[in-house]
């Protein structure tokens, strides 16, 4: 019986053979099929950077547990995740826009602070100080 291993003991072209496919299982219906290929996703960086605005896109689903598998799959990538994250704090969808910020902070915490999600925050909270202010 053979030993099952572990994905990225796979060689490299095997593993690059699996990025298309687990970017489409990222939408499969099961949850446990999207979370698996995240990932797995995440274990074979080194060749699955394409696979990078597919797990942003998948940021929108509303489990909280969900979203941070994918975040994390993100984060794991490192700093040639980040023009993705920061791309992704445009988005209308305000989970995405949050999970990128999460996702940018696990990466680079300074870029966190100095940057848009931190701007963002303080906008956030200086517009709830405003609007405590009126009702007041």
């Amino acid at each position: 019986m053979a030993e099952i291993g572990a994905v990225s003991d796979l060689p490299s072209s095997a593993q690059t053979e699996r990025v298309s496919v687990l970017i489409r299982l990222l939408n499969d219906k099961d949850q446990s099929v999207r979370l698996a290929a995240a990932v797995e996703i995440a274990e074979i960086r080194d060749v699955a950077q394409g696979a990078i605005p597919s797990l942003i896109d998948n940021f929108k689903h509303e489990s909280g547990e969900e979203g941070m598998v994918y975040v994390r799959a993100t984060a794991a990538f490192g700093d040639p995740a980040l023009p993705s994250m920061q791309n992704a704090l445009k988005s209308k969808n305000w989970l995405v826009r949050v999970r990128a910020c999460d996702g940018i902070r696990m990466v680079n915490p300074k870029l966190y602070v100095d940057g848009e999600c931190q701007k963002k925050r303080d906008n956030t909270a200086l517009n709830s100080v405003r609007q405590k202010r009126r009702t007041d």
